[in-house]
């Protein structure tokens, strides 16, 4: 991967004419990972530059994270972009209100596990059984280094015989299982949507800029690879990743909205 930075005199020339989409993953993208997802906050700085970009011309904005909607909306806290909530399965914002309707029939299967994996996990200290609705996150970034192995077995044997009858799929985060609903449906489809959308209204060409910095981000950088820019937030550019880019942190991230403001505002 190219540091990002290094490479913005050319990348200037190639979109300084065009419509951006920026896809923005949230927690450890626009905002530093945190021990619990509660601490977590957008910090001043980048929410005034993606107002800012909220109103600029050549340009949308969607935060695509792992939350549930209602919560990536009430922290992110921004008008005018488009919010996209639970790995692509719900999505809001200007003309939308989306749900994918084979993750709502899953919910039963979703409670049900939360039910059992809340009884069965409730003895490790540091671990959050989180309930999103449409989807179930354990996670153990806070529980004892010596019991991560035995909780993801926990998480294992729960949730097998579900996974068998293909009503739940489970994937792997930064310190989290999550559970999701068994639709091959993930944050790049969801990108993808909303690209499209945003073509067929404009009529023109739409350049997808998108950065992220979890596993569940591939799926954006592999759905846009050879059509936009992709962006992996990481300090090891030689990390195996889809993206054609890195950026080292969030304040870099910041950095490059910034510049990309600069850029709109100039055209």
């Amino acid at each position: 991967m190219r540091h990002l930075i290094k490479e913005w005199k050319r990348i200037t020339g190639e979109i300084k004419d065009g419509y951006l989409y920026l896809f923005l993953d949230f927690d450890g993208t626009l905002a530093p990972i945190r021990k619990h997802p509660r601490e977590v906050k957008l910090g001043r700085g980048i929410y005034n530059v993606l107002k800012k970009l909220a109103g600029a011309d050549n340009v949308s904005v969607a935060i695509i994270s792992g939350r549930k909607l209602s919560e990536v909306k009430r922290i992110a806290g921004l008008k005018g972009i488009m919010y996209v909530g639970n790995h692509g399965l719900e999505a809001a914002g200007p003309g939308m209100d989306f749900k994918l309707p084979s993750a709502i029939k899953a919910q039963k299967t979703i409670s049900v596990l939360r039910r059992k994996l809340r009884e069965r996990l409730r003895c490790f200290k540091g671990v959050l059984v989180e309930d999103k609705g449409l989807t179930l996150s354990v996670h153990y970034r806070m529980a004892d280094k010596k019991n991560w192995e035995k909780i993801a077995r926990i998480c294992m044997t729960a949730a097998e015989p579900y996974r068998k009858q293909r009503k739940i799929r489970i994937t792997a985060g930064k310190k989290v299982w999550e559970i999701r609903p068994p639709a091959a449906w993930d944050k790049g489809r969801m990108a993808e949507k909303l690209l499209n959308r945003k073509k067929r209204e404009l009529k023109r060409k739409v350049i997808p800029f998108c950065m992220g910095d979890d596993r569940t981000d591939e799926d954006v950088f592999r759905r846009f690879k050879n059509t936009g820019y992709t962006v992996k937030i990481t300090k090891k550019n030689r990390e195996a990743s889809m993206a054609d880019y890195y950026l080292r942190n969030v304040r870099e991230v910041s950095f490059f909205l910034r510049e990309i403001y600069s850029l709109r505002r100039r055209a």
